[in-house]
């Protein structure tokens, strides 16, 4: 027996080689001569694929919405009044008293507003005006004999502050009237003194100023 050399080693495939080649070369199958040789492609790190039908979106871009404005909402808001100015109001219009029952009742359970109520007075003109201003007067007189402190209290509240804002009123009645003709008139017009019977018939009533004054000086004197 003749040595039998072994099996040459395997040759490398280069990738540069054809299929055609190796399988000539190799003699294994069927030649096939219309294959084209593979493309490598060169080597590196994998590229990630791109969608080729949408772009790269920017991250969203968030704008702080200013909060709503209050002005136009507050100024079409009414400006709601206390009740207690609400009934000043009606007194110094002239309205009728008796026509709400329960006006009186309620009057002097509600603290009363006395900047609202010598504004009120300060503006008074009409003879309906200066007769609820006596009414007025007769009802805070009243109420200083109260079972109730609150009344009491609110009632002679009330009553110091139309005194002095009818007198108020009354030194600039007679201040206009008297005009500057003299110095006289003009300081007793200022004082109050010229217009005392004026004063009395906006408080009180020229009808009923004895009854209703000796009235208040007895609830004064307990």
């Amino acid at each position: 027996m003749s040595a039998t050399s072994p099996p040459p080693p395997p040759t490398a495939i280069s990738p540069n080689v054809s299929l055609v080649a190796v399988r000539k070369k190799s003699g294994i199958g069927d030649v096939v001569a219309d294959a084209p040789p593979p493309q490598m492609a060169a080597s590196g790190p994998p590229q990630p694929l791109s969608s080729p039908t949408s772009a790269p979106s920017s991250p969203p871009v968030h704008t702080e919405s200013s909060p709503p404005s209050m002005t136009s909402s507050s100024s079409k808001k009414p400006h709601l009044k206390e009740k207690i100015t609400q009934m000043y109001e009606c007194l110094l219009r002239g309205d009728d008293t008796d026509a709400q029952p329960q006006f009186w009742a309620e009057f002097f359970l509600l603290r009363p507003k006395i900047g609202a109520l010598e504004t009120e007075i300060a503006g008074a003109k009409s003879d309906a005006a200066r007769r609820n201003l006596n009414r007025l007067f007769a009802e805070c007189v009243s109420n200083l004999s109260s079972d109730h402190a609150i009344r009491v209290v609110y009632a002679l509240q009330t009553l110091c502050g139309t005194v002095r804002a009818v007198t108020n009123l009354v030194a600039g009645r007679s201040a206009s009237k008297g005009g500057k003709s003299s110095s006289s008139s003009s300081s007793s017009a200022a004082s109050g003194m010229g217009g005392s019977g004026e004063l009395i018939g906006w408080l009180v009533g020229l009808d009923k100023a004895e009854q209703t004054l000796l009235e208040l000086i007895t609830h004064l004197n307990e």
